[in-house]
């Protein structure tokens, strides 16, 4: 998501109604993540590298890293107001991990961190939703519409059932395909997005309707309680990422790791990149909620 125009504004220019845009941001949050890397200078200070936007890079940029220099990773995880109003609260980064070091060709596809699967869920449970709404208005109908003698108040009835049920079949269209800037889950967007940052924001889904787990009390989260962890992106291997220590935390939502590439024993981290060639890697970071109570893996 990348405008900051009001809902309201977002409704009025893609035609959806304006209570279904409202709706839908009291139950989303925006979570921004940055990854910095920095190299250790000539005067011993751990300073950030450079990073080059290039028109083939969908994942917000290039660093621009030199060979045999000490490197940390500094990630920071924070919401972003004015993008949703779920009030979702950052209590600290509890894992960094990097890994799955690939070569890709500049003529091919880029990569980056989108992945639909969490969409896809939560667009099946809305509709199942809908679906069973729309099923119990379609028994009130009937059975009014069956009436031989229907009094006034049951017209007035069948006419309300009969817009709420129009409402349902747009609202489930909406959001099954959701138009450009509506503000809805996967909605794309007509406007530039920040240097840095990647042009396909993903979703992830925390159904609070399935189990029994307390998401108001952090001690109680388990398995079940965690999103994006069982996401995997398609050249994502578990095998090939590497923990990494936090040794510093400089704020709740900011932390930072040292990075020895040696680790992945990868030959493409340790040699010159030729220009026709972008190697890529996968950065992990799992952040504490303390409301809801689960732990998120953003990538």
């Amino acid at each position: 998501i990348n405008s900051r125009k009001q809902e309201k504004d977002k409704s009025k220019d893609s035609g959806i109604p304006h209570a279904l845009v409202q709706r839908w941001s009291e139950l989303m949050c925006t979570l921004q993540m940055w990854v910095e890397i920095r190299e250790l200078d000539d005067s011993g200070q751990y300073m950030p590298v450079e990073v080059h936007d290039r028109p083939d890079v969908a994942s917000g940029g290039v660093y621009q890293l030199r060979q045999g220099q000490s490197r940390r990773l500094v990630v920071t995880v924070a919401p972003i107001e004015g993008f949703g109003s779920y009030p979702v609260v950052c209590e600290r980064i509890t894992g960094i991990s990097i890994g799955s070091v690939c070569r890709v060709g500049k003529m091919h596809a880029g990569c980056d961190s989108y992945i639909d699967d969490d969409l896809k869920r939560l667009r099946t449970a809305w509709s199942e939703r809908l679906m069973r709404r729309r099923e119990m208005l379609g028994e009130k109908l009937h059975s009014i519409i069956d009436k031989t003698d229907k009094s006034k108040s049951d017209s007035e009835l069948q006419t309300m059932l009969v817009d709420e049920w129009v409402m349902l079949v747009n609202e489930r269209n909406a959001v099954l395909v959701p138009q450009v800037d509506s503000g809805l889950p996967g909605a794309p967007s007509s406007k530039g997005v920040p240097p840095g940052m990647e042009q396909r924001p993903i979703t992830l889904f925390l159904d609070k309707d399935a189990g029994t787990t307390n998401y108001m009390n952090p001690s109680t989260i388990q398995k079940d309680s965690q999103i994006g962890a069982g996401l995997l992106l398609p050249l994502e291997n578990n095998v090939l990422m590497k923990n990494l220590q936090i040794e510093h935390h400089e704020s709740k939502v900011r932390a930072s790791s040292s990075w020895d590439s040696s680790i992945h024993n990868s030959p493409d981290l340790n040699c010159q990149t030729s220009a026709q060639d972008r190697i890529y890697m996968i950065v992990k970071v799992s952040v504490l909620l303390g409301f809801p109570a689960v732990i998120a893996t953003l990538r």
